[in-house]
C-alpha cells in the first residue's frame, strides 16, 4: 500500500512541478546556507581481504551485521545463484521523503542521502578503483538541502587522491580526497529527489565523471570531474561479488541514508528508495540487493528497511521507517 501511495504521489508531484514551471513559480536552486566541508569517509579497508578473489563470493557482513549501519539499498554482486559482475556507466538513486526527523551524533539535525559507486579503469597497464559519492545533505529541521561530492582512492590501502580536476579541490583528512560542495536550497517534505552519476571518456581517453541531482523539474549537473589518465581503457562502474578492492573495501553500489559525517538517530521516517543502473537500453532496478551498504563509514540507527512491491508496475522499493532493523540480504531478490 505504501509504495502505491509513493507512485501516486510521484505522479502528482511531477504534474504540479510541471505546471508551476510553466508559470515560472518554481525557482531553480541557488546558493544558500553552505556548511563547513565534511569528509564523508569510507570504512577503513580490511587488509586481510584487500584485492583477493573469492569464488563463492565476498562476505557482505564483514563490516556491518547490525545497526548502526548505512541503511538503504546496496548491490554487492551477490545473488541466490552465486556471485556476479555488473559493469555499467550510470547509476541512479530515486528517493521520496514523506517525513523525516533525525539528529546526527555531530549534533546537527541532518542526514545524508548518499549514492556511492566504484569507478574502475585501466591506465598504463594498472587497474585503478576510485570510490565516488554523490551526496544530498538534508537538514530535517529547516529543510536546507546541499549537494556535495567526494572521491576517494580504493586502488590501495589508504591511497591518496591526485590527478583529478573539477569544480572542487583536493583536501586532506589523514589521506587526500576530492571534495566539492555544490548548490543549496530549501525542500520541505513531501518531496522527491534523484541522484545520478555517470562516466564517459573524453577525446584523449581520460575518464570523466558527472554528478547530477533532480528535484522534479530536470537533472542538473553540478560537478564534472576529469581523471587525468590518458588513453584509459575498461572505464565503467563496477559491482563485483567475487573480489574486494585493492583497498580492502567492496565493489558495490549503494544508496543509503546516514548521518552527517557521523551516525544519526532517526526519530521519524517515511522514506522510500529505488536504486537503478543503466543496462544499455534503459534504467532498471537492482535485484538481490541488501538493506545496508558497507563502503561508507556514516551510519543510522532506529530504521526499519523493508521491501515494497507493486506487481502491476513491476516496481520494487525499499521503505525506511522508524524501528530497529537487523541488516539482511536479498530484500529485492
Amino acid at each position: 500500500m505504501r509504495i502505491i501511495v509513493y507512485i501516486a504521489m510521484r505522479q502528482l508531484f511531477n504534474a504540479i512541478v510541471l505546471s508551476l514551471l510553466l508559470i515560472n513559480v518554481v525557482p531553480l536552486f541557488h546558493s544558500f546556507d553552505f556548511h563547513d566541508p565534511v569528509a564523508f569517509s569510507p570504512v577503513s579497508g580490511n587488509v586481510s581481504v584487500a584485492g583477493k578473489y573469492f569464488p563463492n563470493g565476498v562476505n557482505p557482513y564483514l563490516v556491518y551485521n547490525s545497526e548502526p549501519a548505512p541503511m538503504g539499498i546496496a548491490d554487492y554482486g551477490l545473488s541466490p545463484g552465486g556471485p556476479f559482475i555488473r559493469e555499467t556507466n550510470q547509476f541512479e538513486g530515486e528517493i521520496y521523503v514523506g517525513s523525516l526527523s533525525a539528529k546526527s551524533t555531530s549534533g546537527v539535525p541532518c542526514v545524508n542521502f548518499q549514492l556511492n559507486v566504484v569507478l574502475n579503469y585501466e591506465y598504463n597497464g594498472n587497474t585503478y578503483a576510485l570510490w565516488l559519492q554523490n551526496i544530498a545533505n538534508f537538514n530535517t529541521n529547516n529543510g536546507n538541502i546541499t549537494f556535495e561530492d567526494n572521491i576517494w582512492n580504493f586502488s590501495a590501502i589508504n591511497a591518496n587522491v591526485s590527478g583529478v580536476s573539477g569544480n572542487g579541490n583536493i583536501m586532506n583528512n589523514g589521506r587526500s580526497f576530492y571534495y566539492y560542495q555544490g548548490f543549496s536550497s530549501i525542500l520541505h517534505p513531501p518531496f522527491f529527489l534523484d541522484l545520478l552519476v555517470n562516466v564517459s571518456v573524453n577525446s584523449v581517453g581520460d575518464p570523466v565523471v558527472y554528478f547530477w541531482y533532480n528535484v522534479g523539474h530536470s537533472f542538473v549537473e553540478y560537478d564534472e570531474v576529469v581523471v587525468n589518465a590518458n588513453n584509459s581503457s575498461n572505464v565503467y562502474f563496477l559491482v563485483d561479488g567475487y573480489q574486494y578492492t585493492p583497498s580492502g573495501n567492496f565493489y558495490d553500489a549503494e544508496l543509503v541514508m546516514v548521518g552527517d559525517g557521523s551516525s544519526a538517530y532517526i526519530y521519524n521516517s517515511d522514506v522510500y528508495m529505488l536504486l537503478l543502473y543503466w543496462n544499455g537500453n534503459n534504467f532498471q532496478e537492482v535485484r538481490n540487493a541488501y538493506n545496508f551498504g558497507s563502503d561508507t563509514a556514516e551510519t543510522t540507527e532506529g530504521i526499519l528497511a523493508g521491501l515494497y512491491y507493486v506487481p502491476q508496475d513491476g516496481i520494487m522499493a525499499v521503505g525506511l521507517t522508524t524501528g530497529e532493523e537487523i541488516v539482511s540480504g536479498n530484500i529485492l531478490g
